[in-house]
């Protein structure tokens, strides 16, 4: 069985979403409500365990009212 290798981006872009979810108040339930995914899902975005779509991101970034470049702020990429 092969390993997946978790990327350090998602890892990084999970910690954005949980950071703004936190900040905004809300629920990782709505969050996954709002991106029509499970809560368990949604767990994994935020953990970097699963990569999130371009199309939920941007859904985020309205959601949140955030430019969309906000969960690439302080990336550090090689």
């Amino acid at each position: 069985m092969e390993t997946k290798t978790i990327s350090p981006t998602d890892v990084q872009i999970g910690r954005r979403i949980s950071t703004i979810r936190l900040a905004s108040g809300h629920s990782i339930a709505q969050l996954a409500c709002h991106l029509t995914i499970t809560t368990a899902a949604c767990e994994d975005i935020e953990q970097g365990r699963i990569r999130i779509s371009s199309t939920a991101l941007h859904s985020l970034s309205v959601y949140f009212d955030v430019p969309l470049i906000y969960f690439f702020e302080e990336l550090d990429i090689e």
